[in-house]
């Protein structure tokens, strides 16, 4: 699907840049004389070369952000599977309620909190108090068993916060987009080099509809590229769940591995 909403930039800009190089050839001003257009190329090599290098570092950012998040995602279900393991080396109360907060937390990830960063909506607190529903049973049992149990008991907590600065990542990351002022320069610095461009005095008329054509369609199709990548878990290339299903797997396989099912 996302290839066909490619494929329609590409056409809509081709036609469009094909009706404004047919209405200049048709209703405008005769072409340039050798002078002006050694003027206007001059000045179209600077601005084609300073648009090429915001998108470029835009485009090359906005790749960066997304496969952050991506792995952002992986390494918080991760921590939960570690969080899951750690579990069972405390008593069976404490590991019980541990346990199923975990299956709790990440339910609450899957059906709730994808969706809701999918369709761009404030994410509800019940997350973090999840998170701090892991960490009650084990600080209570940290006071009753005192210095024995500190190992253990610091390397739940460690893994729990790992948890949960993955996810005070997820979700900045799944809000932060380019600024207003952003967009603003890379679409009208899109029109400025087709501007430019149409300035240009053509081997051919012919020509100019290539010429024109090409470089609007490769620039439109590179902004459409920034605007899927932009938000992570939005639009056509949006980060999956998958990586919290597998950890639902990996619970059950735990379960059964060490509770001698």
């Amino acid at each position: 699907m996302l290839w066909l909403q490619g494929f329609g930039v590409v056409v809509l800009a081709v036609c469009f840049a094909s009706i404004v190089v047919w209405t200049m050839q048709r209703y405008g001003a005769e072409l340039q004389s050798d002078d002006e257009t050694g003027v206007s190329t001059s000045l179209f090599e600077v601005i084609t070369v300073l648009y090429a290098i915001v998108l470029a570092f835009v485009l090359i950012t906005s790749w960066e952000d997304w496969n952050h998040a991506r792995h952002t995602t992986y390494d918080e279900a991760d921590s939960l599977v570690e969080v899951y393991w750690s579990a069972y080396t405390f008593p069976t109360e404490q590991s019980d309620e541990v346990r199923e907060t975990v299956r709790a937390y990440t339910d609450e990830v899957i059906n709730e909190e994808w969706e809701a960063m999918s369709e761009q909506d404030d994410v509800t607190n019940r997350g973090w108090l999840l998170i701090d529903q892991m960490r009650d049973p084990i600080a209570a049992y940290a006071e009753e068993e005192g210095e024995a149990e500190q190992a253990r008991i610091e390397d739940f907590q460690s893994q729990l916060r790992s948890v949960s600065e993955a996810r005070m990542q997820r979700l900045d990351q799944s809000v932060r987009g380019l600024t207003g002022a952003m967009w603003t320069l890379l679409i009208i610095g899109l029109f400025l080099v087709v501007a430019v461009l149409l300035a240009l005095k053509p081997p051919s008329h012919r020509y100019q509809y290539f010429m024109v054509s090409a470089v609007s369609a490769m620039m439109a199709l590179l902004v459409f590229g920034i605007y899927q990548l932009e938000l992570p878990f939005t639009r056509g290339v949006s980060i999956s769940a998958e990586p919290y299903e597998t950890a639902v797997v990996r619970f059950d396989a735990i379960d059964r591995e060490l509770s001698g099912d």
